[in-house]
């Protein structure tokens, strides 16, 4: 296989690129103005495929626990030639994996410049016309979306780690022809299509007959076939249905809300999926109430929807709508205690005021709280109110955020770790700057802040992580964008993943997990595309972020503990003793078990085998050999969990809780009097 790629560039004359492909995972290429060079793949301890089609070359490198493919696509210029290969790397790990590409010797200079080297004959650098020429490769999109890829002159190889599922590249859902989402000239509040429970990834759409999912057991890297929710067609609202998803008493469900048309009425349903490993049994349909149709709408009555779950796992559902004869908009709120069976209305029908349509967010607060709110065409402000638990409050105004009026309005909203509350809206309606408005934990207003004003904005989809990021995904210049908050801080707003898309509209983040869904194509049918990024590069548990900035268990913006010698690529394990009189750890025993976990073959993103384990030889304790489990355990570490200096000081409730979530505790005894009925060696 010989491909020609031909380039119409910034040279005067025209240049005429091959690319080889070999069966033994060799990677030759070369051009006519000399400049060579080659790269193998390192198949120590796997198998090699070369696999191809009309559109693609796929370089599959199959190993004990891991598997990878290397897909080269051609990419066009606008005249149809084929101007440059674009490679994207997918694939899955069980324990993280370092792909290298090893540099086959050329006799030519390699020059680095950034994110990409090129590999220059001597009499083709001379020419000072071609001077920054040659022909090598770019890997500039994946260490712009944050993937880290190493380049050692010394050893000649270029090393890619990675985790236990990776992507270097979006991968495509399905390719669709009906919708996904509402467009950025449409209204929007942040329509939920993407929920992840335990390991597992559900996508939903519209395929034209019914609401529709796949599944994905691998955070993506391959999708099951499409199955039906058995909702049938929903009706000219067919962009609002919502989903979202809850546990209740130990069960995992997925509830989605949607309406159809139903004579010269438009009825409103919940529908309940009781979730198993990657298959979702539904329940029946539930009507839940009954509008008639608005003339200017068709055979609906522009319909909406969003929903979300409170701390108890009981969902609430929104609707807003308009109903024949109306001038303007009504609302309802609707609750269900059993993840969408059976269904009672939290908040009757309310009227907006609005004589166009209004944007809702639904999103928890504390204890049981709920936030509901919305924004108007005609107005520059937010609406509210606040569910205490028992009744919803009145409707309070928020004037002077920074909005723009006679705009449609695109909104989002999401809560954090310890239930405050985030919208994201835009600065002009549909586009513009990214704002947040916040509300604290039991519904009190907090004021705005501006996420971004560096880019012009549409469809800002908010979603916050258990790393404790706050991420707004948006599209921006024919790019999908994660504009994120790490601890106090917005940062510049990147593109994690890549900077090359056909036309992306529809973008909807996910729940919980840094994810997103789009469409791309400029016309029918589309690619359903998705992509999310790492928050846990070495699966260690400890999250990047945390390994990076520190944990802020409290999400005041400050960071309560920073894990000591924490590296992102290395797999670390941190332990905590505390022991009584003669049972502390010795030195030498200490070294011998750090050493041997260091020893471990499990592979690390860094290429280096192994797992840093911190133990901390922390307190002795005071003698009781009696001491029982977990009773007495747990009594124990109530009181002697952290340091002495660190359950000293003011913050210690928060350094504590923060240190809580990556260490483990172990506490060393003397033999217990009488019957313990543990096992020799009992901690």
């Amino acid at each position: 296989m010989t491909p020609l790629l031909r380039f119409n560039g910034e040279t005067a004359a025209e240049l005429v690129q091959n690319i080889v492909w070999f069966p033994n995972g060799t990677t030759l290429l070369s051009d006519n103005q000399g400049s060579r060079f080659a790269f193998t793949l390192d198949l120590a301890g796997s198998s090699f495929s070369l696999l191809s089609n009309s559109t693609v070359i796929d370089q599959r490198v199959t190993g004990r626990d891991y598997q990878y493919d290397i897909v080269w696509k051609p990419v066009r210029s606008s005249d149809g030639a084929v101007s440059k290969y674009k490679f994207d790397i997918v694939g899955t790990s069980a324990n993280g994996h370092t792909i290298r590409l090893l540099l086959l010797g050329s006799g030519q200079e390699l020059k680095v410049e950034g994110d990409r080297f090129l590999s220059l004959s001597q009499n083709y650098y001379s020419n000072s016309t071609y001077g920054s020429s040659g022909i090598g490769l770019d890997w500039s999109d994946a260490t712009t979306a944050g993937q880290p890829v190493l380049y050692d002159s010394e050893g000649g190889t270029i090393n890619v780690p990675v985790g236990k599922t990776f992507f270097i590249d979006p991968t495509t859902v399905s390719t669709i022809s009906a919708v996904l989402s509402p467009g950025s000239s449409d209204y929007y509040e942040g329509e939920r299509r993407q929920v992840r429970i335990g390991n597992n990834l559900f996508m939903f759409y519209f395929d034209g007959s019914n609401i529709v999912y796949r599944s994905s057991t691998d955070f993506g890297a391959t999708w099951s076939g499409a199955t039906s929710s058995g909702s049938g067609a929903v009706n000219g609202d067919a962009y609002r249905y919502t989903v979202t998803t809850e546990n209740v008493s130990g069960t995992d469900y997925v509830t989605l809300l949607y309406y159809k048309a139903s004579g010269s009425n438009t009825n409103f349903y919940g529908k309940r999926g009781n979730v198993s490993l990657t298959s979702i049994t539904w329940s029946n349909e539930t009507l839940l109430f009954s509008a008639a149709n608005f003339a200017s709408c068709g055979t609906s009555a522009c319909a909406a929807s969003v929903a979300s779950a409170d701390t108890s796992g009981n969902v609430y559902a929104a609707f807003r709508w308009i109903p024949s004869g109306a001038t303007s908009y009504k609302y309802q709120i609707m609750n269900s205690t059993d993840g969408g069976l059976t269904w009672g209305t939290s908040l009757a029908q309310t009227d907006s005021g609005a004589g166009t349509r209004i944007e809702m967010f639904l999103t928890p607060l504390a204890s049981g709280k709920m936030l509901f709110g919305y924004m108007r065409y005609f107005t520059d402000d937010i609406k509210y109110r606040v569910f205490d638990g028992s009744t919803w409050g009145s409707e309070i105004t928020v004037s002077s955020i920074g909005a723009t009026a006679n705009t449609l309005k695109h909104v989002s909203a999401d809560s954090d770790g310890v239930q405050k509350a985030y919208v994201a809206y835009l600065t002009g309606g549909n586009s513009g700057s990214i704002k947040i408005a916040k509300w604290n934990y039991t519904g009190s207003w907090l004021g705005t802040e501006t996420a971004d004003s560096t880019l012009s904005h549409t469809l800002p989809s908010i979603t916050i992580t258990a790393d404790g990021v706050i991420h707004v995904y948006s599209l921006s210049g024919n790019r999908v964008y994660d504009t994120k908050k790490v601890l106090n801080s917005w940062q510049a707003p990147v593109n994690p993943f890549g900077t090359t898309f056909t036309s992306p509209a529809q973008l909807t983040a996910g729940s919980g997990y840094p994810m997103a869904l789009w469409i791309e194509g400029s016309s029918s049918p589309f690619n359903l595309r998705f992509d999310k990024s790492d928050w846990d590069v070495d699966r260690d548990g400890v999250y990047s972020n945390w390994e990076a900035n520190g944990i802020d268990s409290n999400w005041d913006g400050t960071a309560d503990f920073t894990p000591a010698a924490s590296n992102q690529n290395h797999k670390d394990i941190y332990v905590e003793i505390d022991y009584m009189q003669f049972h502390g750890m010795r030195s030498d025993s200490r070294n011998d078990v750090i050493t041997a976990f260091a020893n471990a073959p499990v592979s690390n993103p860094d290429s280096i085998n192994g797992i840093t384990l911190h133990l901390d030889l922390d307190e002795q304790l005071t003698h009781n050999d009696t001491t029982s489990w977990p009773s007495a355990f747990n009594t124990i570490k109530a009181a002697s969990f952290g340091t002495v200096a660190e359950r000293g000081v003011a913050n210690h409730d928060n350094i504590l809780n923060a240190k809580k979530k990556i260490y483990h505790y172990n506490v060393w005894i003397h033999e217990r009097a009488g019957a313990s009925g543990w096992s020799c060696g009992g901690s």
